[in-house]
């Protein structure tokens, strides 16, 4: 008989998509039934569904009826501390010998040392059978709970990415962007992210046939006015179509988010693109970066990533040794095989070590 492992999620995203049916289809092939329960998946997802799920609004009694009808072997939970669905299911999961497994960060990585938000983690962690995070950065938060750790080092599903046979050339021409050089953000707008430090680089960028192409929503009026009077800067708005945002990708030469960085670094690795940023807090996708290799990392200085773009949109043969080393990292490290890979090993050490 098989196995049954049920995913309870927050929000899910359309990113998400392709990675839940890669693990539907390779949980089956290891005899085990796999499905998802959330309260919301995103409403323009682009990607085909493949594996089962179940969207219903949290409450302790439809989410406790929802359980006890799928009769999972092992429950693992994608959620926030403040999912407060959460903290009654652990109680009756507990209760129902049912192993758990939270997946996620270990703890909160902006605020670290938040005392009252790990006591929380804490607690969560009693309850848990197993832990996967991440990427191994995050194993030194969790010093008590090093036997039920599982690495996990978050990816995209590049299986399911589009074919794209236009040349970069094409695709410029498509999109009308003229730079021989490309230097790509792509990212929600946001305080963090700092882009405002690389629209200043380009008021002063010594490369004059290289230009910078921004992708993501919520540009200020401020940002937007400079970028749209600028002549190496372009703005190509939100976009969410699959095949254009990999257009885009290929297209572009060097990606690079001066503040934190998240799954983005993974899809510009996989293109080929390497990738620069600055030394803070960033997202654990971070541990595929490695300095000088397939990317870099600079000091918290303006001026250090502006000279590592600038040497780099200069140094043509240097960027595509680089580049080469970027795609060949993501095939290798960041191949959602290896994802898999860390749920697998914790759900069959649940069942190993819970008699269940």
């Amino acid at each position: 008989m098989k196995k049954r492992v049920l995913l309870i999620s927050n929000k899910v995203y359309h990113y998400r998509v392709p990675i839940y049916n890669y693990f539907y289809k390779e949980f089956n092939k290891n005899d085990i039934d796999f499905s998802l329960l959330t309260y919301e998946l995103q409403k323009d997802n682009p990607n085909p569904i493949d594996f089962t799920y179940s969207v219903i609004k949290p409450s302790f009694k439809r989410y406790t009826t929802h359980i006890n009808t799928v009769k999972p072997d092992a429950v693992i939970f994608f959620m926030h501390l403040k999912d407060w669905i959460m903290w009654p299911l652990l109680v009756y999961l507990k209760w129902k010998n049912i192993p758990i497994i939270k997946w996620g960060h270990g703890i909160n990585l902006k605020e670290p040392d938040n005392k009252m938000k790990n006591s929380l983690y804490a607690l969560i962690y009693r309850f848990c059978s197993a832990i996967i995070l991440y990427s191994p950065m995050q194993k030194k938060f969790l010093k008590k709970h090093q036997d039920k750790i599982f690495i996990a080092n978050n990816t995209l599903n590049f299986e399911a990415f589009p074919k794209i046979d236009k040349t970069k050339s094409e695709i410029k021409k498509e999109l009308n962007v003229s730079y021989e050089t490309v230097i790509l953000f792509v990212g929600r707008i946001t305080a963090d992210k700092q882009l405002d430090v690389l629209i200043e680089i380009f008021k002063t960028f010594a490369v004059p046939d290289a230009g910078l192409v921004i992708v993501g929503p919520d540009m200020t009026e401020k940002q937007l006015t400079i970028v749209s009077s600028s002549s190496n800067m372009t703005y190509l708005g939100p976009v969410y179509d699959e095949k254009k945002i990999n257009y885009i990708f290929k297209m572009s030469d060097i990606f690079c988010i001066p503040g934190k960085n998240g799954l983005g670094l993974n899809q510009a690795m996989y293109w080929g693109l390497p990738v620069v940023t600055m030394e803070g807090v960033h997202a654990p996708e971070i541990v595929y970066l490695k300095n000088g290799f397939n990317g870099f990392l600079t000091e918290k200085k303006t001026t250090a990533l502006q000279q590592k773009l600038e040497w780099l949109a200069q140094n043509k043969d240097n960027r595509l040794e680089l580049s080469k080393n970027a795609h060949e990292t993501m095939l290798n490290e960041g191949n959602i095989r290896n994802m898999f890979s860390g749920f697998l090993q914790a759900v069959h050490y649940v069942w190993k070590n819970n008699n269940h």
